[in-house]
């Protein structure tokens, strides 16, 4: 019997361009809704996460929303603009926050990876680890100029193997525009 871990796939695309619900072109300039939904893959049964990009009139007319794990608003880049943050500090501390509600071991996952890659980036301090009975090791982390005394952000270790997780970072970078 295999783990529900091992029954997803961590395969996030690149923004594609377009409104996922209308096909309508975003243009540099414009609002956009981008949102990390999961896709079950009807043949193998295998769930699998997706970036969607929406036109923010079309996500919220929405009728039946995919299930989301995370979203987020932003600006399409003009085409020859220097890569940025596809997110702003603000945005990814929230995206942070939205992943760690609830138990589902997929956003627990990544979150555990948003949290390595904002620390990596310098906008997250390790503030110290600790043992839990329930989630194993916890890592305790603070924003970005936040003081010593603030009350840290507990992300738990999901136990990914390097391979998965590298994976997984690169994946959640690119879809958000925080290389790994």
């Amino acid at each position: 019997m295999s783990s529900p871990r091992s029954q997803t796939e961590y395969q996030i695309g690149r923004p594609t361009g377009s409104c996922a619900a209308t096909g309508a072109t975003l243009a540099p300039g414009e609002a956009y809704v981008g949102a990390l939904v999961e896709v079950l893959d009807e043949d193998s049964g295998v769930a699998s996460l997706e970036r969607r990009d929406y036109e923010p009139g079309a996500w919220s007319s929405l009728e039946h929303k995919p299930r989301v794990f995370a979203r987020w608003r932003g600006i399409v880049p003009e085409s020859n603009a220097k890569p940025a943050l596809a997110l702003d500090p603000p945005a990814l501390y929230d995206l942070l926050d939205q992943l760690g509600e609830g138990d589902d071991p997929t956003r627990a996952t990544l979150r555990y990876v948003l949290a390595l890659l904002l620390l990596r980036k310098r906008l997250l301090s390790h503030a110290g680890t600790r043992r839990d009975d329930d989630d194993g090791e916890v890592i305790l982390l603070r924003r970005k100029g936040e003081p010593a005394d603030a009350e840290p952000i507990e992300v738990s270790d999901p136990g990914l193997d390097p391979k998965a997780l590298s994976e997984a970072a690169t994946q959640l970078g690119a879809a958000i525009g925080l290389e790994a």
